[in-house]
């Protein structure tokens, strides 16, 4: 069974017909972190090994995903997920270190989280409806693939949402976030077009507590 997701093309993340592959490009640093032995892709003329665009299709969801420390070198860490379509992000905090399939777990419940609460949000869909993308997404037999790569035209997105993540962190003087402050946090960047700020004393949008923390 495939997710069918015609009636949610108003999202920024869910405009295919149906979704039942996850293609994960994860970087060498979070490749390294989870242990994994993942291949390498390289373009046509065997160039650019482990630098390759990832492409989301009709039933394929691609992501480009990475590991950050909240701090430098601090054993508190955040998977950092940008949707290679509509590069949506998602934050993923990791208190302790994750298995792949516990990771793989923790994406699809995140993806889901968003998907119903912007349809709860929007009030575009009945309670109905979302009842059954529900139990659709539930029954999905979802096939992960991974590849270990960095999408170079993603990078900057996951840079973006590092400089968001570490202005919060120092901001608020602490080492990591609740989870409910990353998921508010994520919401905030995804409606941004703007970079957080990435130095001190550069030109740029500095993080307000009071923008983000009240959208919940």
């Amino acid at each position: 069974m495939t997710l069918l997701i015609s009636s949610l093309s108003s999202l920024p993340f869910c405009n295919r017909s149906s979704v039942n592959e996850i293609f994960i490009s994860a970087s060498n640093a979070l490749s390294k972190w989870l242990e994994l032995e993942s291949p390498r892709i390289s373009g046509i003329d065997g160039k650019g090994v482990g630098t390759q665009p990832v492409i989301t299709t009709a039933d394929t969801l691609a992501w480009q995903c990475h590991i950050v420390d909240n701090r430098y070198r601090s054993r508190y860490k955040t998977i950092i997920a940008v949707e290679s379509y509509s590069r949506y992000t998602l934050l993923i905090p990791c208190p302790h270190r994750l298995t792949q399939t516990e990771l793989e777990l923790i994406l699809l419940n995140s993806w889901l989280r968003d998907l119903i609460d912007r349809m709860e949000e929007t009030g575009a869909e009945s309670k109905t409806v979302i009842g059954q993308v529900c139990e659709t997404m539930d029954a999905t037999g979802f096939n992960f693939q991974w590849v270990r790569n960095t999408d170079l035209s993603i990078n900057g997105h996951v840079a973006d949402a590092n400089q968001w993540l570490r202005g919060v962190l120092e901001q608020e003087g602490v080492d990591s976030l609740s989870d409910e402050l990353e998921y508010l946090l994520g919401r905030h960047i995804n409606q941004q077009f703007k970079r957080a700020k990435s130095k001190a004393g550069e030109s740029g949008d500095s993080i307000l507590w009071s923008d983000w923390s009240k959208m919940g």
